[in-house]
């Protein structure tokens, strides 16, 4: 299957480590930088796609599931934390894309509301934080 997807954020990472549960697993996942992240796969999915420790994949999640917070000392629930600065903010009538840059050279979007983002005041260079729920995150392989 050759698709192209609207998913905003589309990270090419590698699995560094597999926890399985009885239903889903847990991927640990590095970017080239050795920034690492997690995604939440069912079982079925895992051994669909043959993943294993040392496959190289995609993580993909919509810019709707990533949250943003200028607080970059806050801590969430949330186990995926990437922490940037903000390269573009594209604001429309009722809301707003913000594209912030890991210092892996990716790029995560996020988009929210024209109300959360004028609460956050945020502002092209600043830092920030990113957060996205492992089970918010779909793996694609090649």
């Amino acid at each position: 299957m050759n698709v192209r997807i609207s998913a905003r954020n589309q990270l090419k990472a590698k699995v560094t480590e597999i926890q399985r549960g009885a239903v889903e697993s847990e991927l640990f996942l590095q970017l080239h930088n050795k920034e690492s992240f997690m995604a939440i796969i069912t079982n079925d999915s895992l051994e669909t796609l043959d993943i294993k420790v040392g496959s190289e994949v995609y993580a993909i999640f919509k810019a709707n599931a990533v949250v943003v917070s200028t607080d970059v000392k806050l801590k969430k629930s949330d186990r995926n934390r990437f922490t940037g600065t903000i390269e573009r903010i594209s604001r429309g009538n009722f809301d707003a894309e913000v594209v912030v840059t890991l210092k892996s050279s990716n790029t995560i979007c996020s988009t929210m509301s024209i109300d959360t983002l004028d609460e956050l005041n945020l502002q092209n260079g600043m830092e920030v934080v990113a957060f996205c729920k492992p089970s918010s995150i779909i793996i694609g392989i090649r």
